[in-house]
């Protein structure tokens, strides 16, 4: 068994959730999407009926664990643990501290 950091469990596993969720309630979502553009600013008002239903679908999916499972193997099988893993190192090595002013040179030499 793989230990999963927080950001993986909370962050990366459900983008990858919603994702799939969006694809399996694609109908749902389209009803919703369709009854937005039609009702403008009226949306809260005119979509009554689509709304519910779309998080329902959502919800449902959300909550289900066999679901959270398939997309945690999923993570793990693409190997994206690694490639976040080293974006975010590659980012810390970019962002540290680079020694700039009168004194520069003198710290790089040493």
């Amino acid at each position: 068994m793989q230990h999963l950091r927080h950001v993986e469990k909370d962050v990366w596993i459900p983008k990858i959730m919603r994702e799939k969720a969006r694809e399996r309630c694609s109908e749902q979502l389209q009803d919703f999407m369709k009854c937005c553009k039609n009702s403008g600013i009226l949306t809260v008002e005119k979509c009554r009926k689509e709304n519910p239903l779309l998080k329902e679908y959502l919800t449902a999916h959300y909550n289900d664990p066999a679901f959270y499972e398939e997309c945690k193997m999923e993570y793990l099988k693409e190997g994206k643990m690694e490639k976040n893993w080293n974006f975010y190192k590659e980012k810390a090595t970019e962002t540290s501290y680079k020694p700039v002013g009168k004194y520069s040179n003198d710290i790089q030499e040493l």
